[in-house]
């Protein structure tokens, strides 16, 4: 029995070094000049979004809802209008970038709602398995049969029909393929050898459930990252 004890004793489980997840996905991004160069864009959209009132402040963008009937219809490369202006004659370009700032709040406030539910949902319910996972699961199943238009359309007649409240509805409807994808990553992680390796390493189920809830935290951010970049484009489409 002295074995295993020693074999427990060696594996530091709260050691991030040992794991090096993050510092291996950013070595392969970086070699990766397509990623690098497509975070440089969104990078930069991002920031024109942020400092858009700036801009126009000093002059570099117009006012978005400033009409000029006089000089509407107006095609791309125009002077002032780099991208034309509409029938209204209000500049393209300021349009563009200021209803960004909307986009984007889409895609950090909704989707951090639906990360919270349905990332903290999958969780419990593929690491407790059991009378909670099927409970959880078949919660997940009746929300899902809701049409999610008709359920946003309902949130908000019932809260109010402000921004925020769109905002709300839309990530309260788009969590249950996240609480799917996360809960078959945690079952698919807690048959793992190195979680065999725990049990059979003498450790007690409270020692070995610690790394294990780590373990589970931190591989399934991956894949709650790619569910979140696929999901955006659609919310925000659901939102027009």
């Amino acid at each position: 029995m002295a074995a295993p004890a020693l074999i427990a004793e060696q594996l530091d489980w709260e050691n991030p070094q040992q794991i090096g997840l993050w510092s291996d996905a950013w070595s392969r991004f970086r070699r990766n000049r397509l990623a690098v160069g497509s975070l440089a864009f969104v990078v930069l959209m991002i920031t024109l979004a942020i400092i858009a009132p700036l801009l126009q402040r000093v002059g570099l963008l117009q006012d978005p809802t400033a009409q000029d009937v006089v000089n509407n219809y107006l095609g791309p490369g125009a002077p002032h209008h780099i991208l034309g202006t509409d029938d209204l004659g209000r500049d393209v370009l300021s349009k563009v970038i200021f209803g960004s700032q909307v986009s984007l709040s889409i895609g950090i406030l909704v989707q951090a709602i639906v990360l919270l539910i349905g990332g903290t949902i999958g969780l419990v319910a593929g690491y407790f398995g059991g009378w909670l996972d099927n409970l959880l699961m078949r919660f997940t199943d009746i929300m899902y049969a809701f049409p999610d238009l008709l359920f946003v359309l309902i949130i908000v007649a019932a809260l109010g029909p402000t921004l925020l409240n769109i905002f709300v509805a839309i990530g309260l409807v788009s969590w249950v393929g996240l609480a799917r994808l996360v809960r078959g990553q945690v079952l698919s992680i807690k048959e793992k050898e190195y979680v065999e390796a725990a049990h059979a390493a003498g450790t007690s189920p409270m020692q070995a459930d610690r790394p294990v809830m780590k373990i589970c935290r931190m591989r399934v951010w991956p894949a709650r990252m790619i569910a979140s970049s696929r999901g955006s484009p659609s919310l925000m489409f659901l939102r027009m």
